[in-house]
């Protein structure tokens, strides 16, 4: 009997972490994928990167505000995979309206040109 109990919590902590390790995660929305023929030589990082994050995400993601921090070149470009995939999808900004497909394809075409500080 206490053999069989065993089994049974043995089984379904199994099944537990079975269940826990396949939930869907979030995927990341690879900017490589945009064709080339589609971004501007123009996207500018201080004109049109700077620009977006100032308005729209530095009021939360400021140093010493909500993490990542987006107020330099070096972290915007370091975080800039992430904040694509978050705009592209719509869960940022936070308790905002989605951005225009205009500025999504700017981020997207600036990661693609090698996120240039120009």
């Amino acid at each position: 009997m206490k053999r069989v109990y065993l089994l049974s919590v043995v089984g379904l902590l199994s099944l537990s972490l079975l269940i826990a390790c396949t939930k869907d995660k979030t995927s990341a929305v690879s900017p490589a994928s945009t064709n080339v023929d589609t971004c501007s030589d123009s996207v500018r990082y201080n004109k049109n990167i700077k620009t977006f994050i100032d308005a729209s995400c530095i009021s939360c993601h400021f140093s010493g505000g909500t993490s990542p921090d987006f107020s330099t070149y070096s972290k915007i470009s370091q975080h800039a995979s992430a904040i694509y995939s978050s705009i592209n999808s719509g869960s940022m900004p936070l308790g905002g309206s989605k951005l225009a497909d205009s500025t999504i394809q700017n981020m997207q075409c600036w990661i693609n040109q090698g996120k240039i500080n120009n």
